[in-house]
């Protein structure tokens, strides 16, 4: 299955990835901190919170990105997402550590170059955004310069560096009544503000592979990034196929090594529409349609055409992408694994990866700190990274890290406490 074979793609050297994120009252989530490195594997039981972590993510950069119109929108979001056995009174609250080198040009020209930006949200049932403070870190200075400071009956951001004055813009009270559902108020008109869509938004992809929507045909829309289901799966294999054969060929020589009989992949034209169809050529010179493969084949062609392809996007230098990935393992054969977490981890100079997964094969190719450990009391998830625990050493003298964790030594199931 494996060989000593691998290709090679193309790196760029990289500062930003989110350090910490803190959540409270978010779906299972009471209260929790969770650090965060280059590479992060999310394991737990079911139920533990896997996927809320992903979806905390992805609903903080949608608030950040959007809001909401009214009141009655803004309620039935904290009603889908606030923690049950929490009262209605607690706020909901993000807060995101982000390490990203961005440089501001001022209105005098200076540049100042900020190193960590740390982002806090608080939402309260009926009344909104209730607190709000984006803060960011000038390198070699300890002291934070507070670029938005927001309260429920006032907004302060800044436009111009001035540490004797650093707030020097309140929105006024009637315009703040029509933004109180919207968070980040004033991005579009502060270079400072942008900053945080910037390292945090901007290059978010999440990926939630599904076999029945992968087969079905795709339109080619200059597509270069496969979406959640991976239901453009064709048109992005298109896209290269026309504008960089070089991608499809790292794809094909992945996919050689790991699927049996395996030639190559193609596209073909359905009609006059600009859609098309994807099909797998195998040794015996024929073709077969994504609905004549095996699901795992399925999920393992757009698993493998989505980390081959983030490779070659045009992110910003300085920048890192952030790639979540749910449970790769759904549908595959236990010896993808290591192919495939190698191949996740050969992105990290251009993405930080998070992937939940419920697979010993993958923990089986990873270290201790790769790992964060998920499990959930009555009051809610915790969370921990496995190479922190004081007991790890006792048990890797005895067993494997995947037996360590399938034994629940470090407890990862569901516990009292």
């Amino acid at each position: 299955m494996r060989n000593d074979k691998r290709i090679s793609l193309p790196k760029e050297t990289c500062g930003e990835m989110i350090t910490k994120l803190k959540l409270k009252n978010f779906l299972s989530y009471k209260e929790v901190t969770i650090n965060f490195k280059e590479f992060n594997v999310i394991v737990g039981a079911n139920a533990s919170g896997k996927t809320n972590l992903s979806k905390a993510l992805i609903t903080l950069r949608s608030l950040i990105l959007g809001g909401f119109n009214s009141l009655e929108d803004f309620d039935a979001f904290m009603e889908g997402h606030f923690h049950r056995n929490s009262p209605d009174s607690e706020p909901m609250i993000f807060e995101i550590e982000v390490e990203n080198p961005t440089s501001i040009e001022l209105r005098d020209k200076r540049k100042i170059q900020f190193t960590k930006h740390i982002y806090l949200l608080q939402l309260e049932y009926s009344k909104g955004v209730t607190k709000e403070h984006y803060y960011a870190f000038e390198k070699g200075s300890k002291t934070p310069y507070n670029i938005l400071v927001r309260t429920e009956s006032e907004v302060k951001f800044s436009h111009n560096y001035n540490p004797e004055k650093p707030l020097d813009e309140v929105i006024e009270s009637n315009l703040l009544s029509q933004v109180k559902f919207h968070p980040l108020v004033g991005k579009s008109v502060s270079p400072f503000l942008m900053m945080m869509t910037q390292a945090f938004c901007n290059h978010l992809y999440f990926y939630s592979l599904s076999p029945t929507t992968i087969i079905n045909p795709s339109i080619s829309r200059n597509q270069k990034v496969v979406s959640i289901n991976g239901s453009n799966l064709a048109g992005v294999l298109q896209y290269y196929k026309e504008h960089n054969p070089v991608v499809v060929d790292s794809i094909n020589e992945i996919l050689k090594r790991n699927i049996p009989n395996f030639v190559s992949v193609g596209t073909k034209a359905l009609g006059a529409n600009n859609s098309y169809l994807f099909y797998v050529e195998e040794a015996d010179s024929k073709q077969y349609m994504l609905n004549e493969l095996s699901d795992g084949t399925d999920v393992y062609i757009a698993m493998v055409t989505a980390m081959v392809a983030s490779q070659y996007l045009d992110i910003p230098e300085h920048f890192r992408g952030i790639m979540i990935i749910e449970e790769p393992e759904r549908n595959l054969h236990p010896q993808l694994m290591e192919e495939l977490m190698d191949l996740a981890k050969s992105l990290t100079d251009k993405f930080q990866i998070i992937t939940t997964t419920h697979s010993s094969d993958i923990v089986a190719h990873l270290l201790p700190e790769d790992l964060i450990l998920l499990d959930k009391s009555v009051h809610g998830t915790r969370a921990k990274r496995v190479s922190e625990s004081k007991e790890l050493d006792k048990y890797l003298d005895e067993f494997s890290l995947d037996q360590i964790w399938l034994n629940n030594d470090l407890k990862g199931g569901t516990i009292d406490g």
